[in-house]
């Protein structure tokens, strides 16, 4: 209600079969503030819309009853407060801000989140080295739908984490007993930012510890063990995972200190400057390379 100038953040995700968005507030002064956090029945535009104009309504209708003022007044006081938006740059995302816009009668400048590049990044490198795999006739024990790398990738993060198929325990005795952090290896999520480059590039310098853990320490004995063997001795996939690596250590890691560490605190708009010299460096390394 004291604020002039809020940007109005939300993002979802899908986690044990329930999709889940926040909304939140973000302020010039002071930590961002969390407006409802819920289960929707979809992702649609609709859904993230709906869910959004009722948390801003039970805010309002909170700060009436609590305050016994006017809730035409509250909620007006509200709406105007809000100048911007700030999420990702799913097409979904940009039908949400247009859809509240002209519901609740509100001009908002709308604002791309500086790291998400990376999740387009991501999920074209996999598309393409599932290109690769296709043309070069690459063989891979491993089952999935991803390519031959990515499927090697996600299968050396169940060994860490899922129990079942993998062996998180014993694993991670075996990192500690040879003086390498379990925490190198971090849980794989697909298209998320920097996590399939950072990925490939601790997988590519731990291959041949993580095949002598395979070979004479894992307490797992079924054939997605032998298949993953076989897969880290491949020499195609090896180099696809060490070309990741250096995505990784070149440009996604750097990206991510840029803008996500943000160490110089510098604001969203105040980022452009940095992208558009990132974006000509990428282009001049394409046309010279």
């Amino acid at each position: 209600m004291s604020e002039s100038n809020l940007c109005l953040a939300f993002d979802g995700t899908t986690k044990d079969g329930e999709h889940i968005n926040e909304a939140r507030v973000a302020r010039a002064n002071g930590p961002s503030l969390v407006l409802q956090l819920s289960a929707l029945a979809g992702g649609t535009t609709e859904d993230y819309a709906g869910h959004i104009k009722n948390a801003l309504n039970d805010i309002g209708l909170t700060q009436t009853a609590f305050m016994k003022e006017d809730v035409h007044t509250v909620m007006s006081t509200i709406i105007s407060s809000l100048t911007s938006t700030i999420t990702d740059r799913c097409s979904v995302n940009h039908c949400v801000i247009e859809m509240l816009k002209t519901d609740l009668d509100v001009d908002l400048l709308e604002l791309k989140c500086n790291v998400h590049p990376l999740d387009g990044l991501a999920h074209k490198s996999r598309h393409v080295l599932k290109k690769v795999d296709a043309n070069l006739e690459v063989k891979s024990e491993l089952f999935g739908s991803e390519c031959k790398t990515a499927n090697v990738i996600y299968s050396l993060s169940k060994m860490r984490y899922k129990q079942g198929k993998g062996d998180p325990s014993g694993f991670k005795f075996f990192m500690k007993k040879d003086n390498v952090s379990p925490g190198l290896i971090v849980r794989y999520v697909g298209n998320r930012v920097h996590v399939t480059f950072h990925l490939a590039g601790v997988s590519f310098f731990l291959r041949d510890l993580l095949q002598l853990y395979l070979d004479k320490y894992s307490r797992n004995t079924t054939s997605w063990r032998t298949a993953l063997q076989k897969d880290l001795r491949n020499e195609v996939i090896m180099m696809q995972l060490r070309c990741l690596g250096l995505m990784g250590k070149f440009l996604t890691g750097p990206w991510m200190r840029e803008f996500y560490a943000n160490t110089t605190k510098r604001t969203n708009l105040q980022m452009i400057p940095h992208m558009h010299k990132c974006m000509s460096s990428l282009k001049n390394y394409q046309e010279t390379r």
